[in-house]
């Protein structure tokens, strides 16, 4: 148990499917759950594998693919860039009921906006029940792609700061 809850617990550097220990250069499937019974998040990584063959932990919040790095590598992000656009993809799904989701995909994109990995392109119609959306699209897309519509909800400040350490978690490098 962390003394933050929405502190991020970083890798076993073990398979979470298979038990296995990860290596350098390994393809994993790097994964958000919530806690059971408790508010946060934990990290658990599966070798790709696993992941392409079906496996998937229990309350998974989102999701990434990453390489394990080399042990004497210099600290990088949690997370790299790559990565954050594969976590933004994963939560594509999410519907209006799932707040939580929606609230962390919309944080996200704004930070993905201001490292100008996404690109803001307008605002959306507002939904039937009232939500409001941005239109945003990766830098470099073609013309005719279509944008990704990403619904901004109604965020307390309360959820603005809990969602804000679990996104400094990704970005903080490892050491």
């Amino acid at each position: 148990m962390t003394s933050n809850p929405y502190e991020l617990r970083r890798s076993t550097n073990a398979c979470a499917a298979s038990g296995q220990t990860l290596s350098p250069g390994d393809v994993i499937i790097a994964a958000l759950v919530e806690r059971e019974g408790e508010e946060g998040f934990d990290r658990v990584d599966a070798l790709s594998e696993q992941w392409e063959g079906g496996w998937r932990p229990e309350r998974l919040f989102a999701h990434w693919r990453t390489v394990v790095p080399a042990s004497d590598a210099r600290p990088n992000p949690f997370i790299d860039d790559d990565a954050l656009l594969d976590l933004f993809d994963s939560l594509a799904d999410c519907d209006e009921a799932d707040h939580r989701r929606l609230a962390f995909r919309h944080l996200l994109a704004l930070v993905l906006v201001r490292k100008r990995l996404l690109i803001q392109i307008g605002a959306g119609k507002p939904t039937d029940s009232g939500s409001r959306a941005i239109l945003v699209k990766r830098r470099g897309a073609s013309q005719d792609a279509p944008p990704d519509r990403v619904l901004a909800p109604e965020i307390t400040p309360e959820l603005v700061g809990d969602l804000t350490q679990q996104l400094a978690g990704l970005l903080t490098p490892e050491v």
